[in-house]
Formats: C-alpha cells, sequence, structure tokens
C-alpha cells in the first residue's frame, strides 16, 4: 500500500506465520535453522525455560518478511540483517544493518512502526515505513 503525505510516502507490510510451522522448523533443523534465520539478541528474547518460544520467534519470522514486502530487496535477503529488537518494556522495533541498511537509505526510509502479536497458533505482524519525499525540482 502506498499513501503519499505531506511528511513522505508509506509503506505498510503485513504477515501471518503458523506457529506450528517454526516449531517444525525448530524441531527438524534445530540450531542450524535458529542460527540463519536469526540473531543471537532475537535468540536471547525468545528464549525460555525449555527452549526457544515458537510463538515468538513466528512473530520475528512475520516481520522479517513484512520488511521483505517493504524494502523489495534487489540481491536477495540475509534474514541476520532484518532484526526485531524489544526495548524495556517490550515494545518492538525494527532495525536494518547491512545490504539492509544500504536498502532502506536508499528508499529514503526516516521512521518505521512495527506491531507483533500471537494467538490460538498464529504469529502475525504489521510493519509501516515511512519514505521521506524527495525533493520538488525547481
Amino acid at each position: 500500500m502506498w499513501e503519499t503525505t505531506a511528511q513522505g510516502t508509506v509503506r505498510v507490510g503485513t504477515d501471518l506465520m503458523s506457529v506450528s510451522e517454526v516449531a517444525s522448523s525448530i524441531d527438524r533443523f534445530g540450531d542450524r535453522y535458529l542460527r540463519r534465520v536469526f540473531t543471537p539478541a532475537e535468540l536471547a528474547a525468545c528464549a525460555g525455560p525449555s527452549g526457544p518460544s515458537a510463538a515468538r520467534l513466528a512473530a520475528r519470522f512475520a516481520a522479517k518478511e513484512c520488511a521483505v514486502k517493504i524494502l523489495h530487496p534487489i540481491d536477495g535477503v540475509n534474514f541476520h540483517d532484518i532484526e526485531v529488537q524489544t526495548d524495556r518494556d517490550g515494545r518492538p522495533s525494527i532495525a536494518f544493518h547491512g545490504t539492509m541498511a544500504d536498502r532502506a537509505r536508499a528508499l529514503g526510509i526516516v521512521d518505521a512502526s512495527l506491531s507483533l502479536s500471537e494467538e490460538r497458533g498464529l504469529a502475525t505482524a504489521i510493519l509501516v515505513a515511512v519514505i521521506a519525499p524527495a525533493p520538488r525540482l525547481r
């Protein structure tokens, strides 16, 4: 979705992920899957007494997919270049690193807001990014 405002353009990405699908990937591929998709900080944030929380990881995977929808990367995706971070109060935000940070800068993304939710075996994410308006030529 594109909406032009006085402040810029808004891009919205949304994604829905099955928690059982993430749990199956963890069971089948273990640490190899976890290390390939999630950063050490994301894994730490999703750690629980009996291992990583599939529901919390599914929400983070959905957020990464939202970012891909907004950024439209040209040369593929390294999921470590898209990171879900949480503040002291548990509020999520998105951080771009490496090639995804380069892509975000090239698009002119100046702000982003992330929402995550999990319920009934599903995890969802919505990411809203603000792109600065291009300078007008006179």
